[in-house]
């Protein structure tokens, strides 16, 4: 498991990095940077916690790329995703997450008729 101390550096004033993805503050939008303040000095996320910095992060990078000032090619904004995306410990939250939806799902589905009817339209 990767240290969450580890996942998001905030120490910078006008930036932050995950995975080597350095992101201004300035292509986040007003309540992504308070959101992200808030997990300074943080030692343990929670896996809400890693999946909402990812998806704030991935947000403001595709803002970054699609305005005209932004400065980044298409590739170095790939890149930049990926280095969100691929981060062992987002991973991990997001693999998480999806374990604990479809529990929950498969619990809801499986009502009087079964999972198996999920889907099909009585007559």
């Amino acid at each position: 498991m990767v240290s969450d101390s580890k996942v998001l550096d905030t120490s910078g004033k006008d930036a932050v990095e995950i995975g080597g993805a350095r992101v201004d503050l300035q292509w986040l939008p007003e309540d992504g940077v308070r959101l992200l303040r808030t997990y300074r000095g943080k030692d343990k996320l929670t896996d809400d916690d890693v999946t909402a910095i990812a998806l704030v992060l991935s947000q403001a990078i595709l803002t970054r790329y699609l305005h005209p000032d932004g400065g980044k090619h298409a590739w170095e904004t790939v890149n930049d995703l990926l280095s969100v995306f691929d981060h062992p410990r987002v991973v991990e939250a997001v693999q998480h997450k999806v374990h604990q939806l479809l529990i929950r799902r498969k619990k809801a589905l499986s009502g009087p008729e079964g999972v198996e009817s999920v889907g099909r339209h009585s007559p």
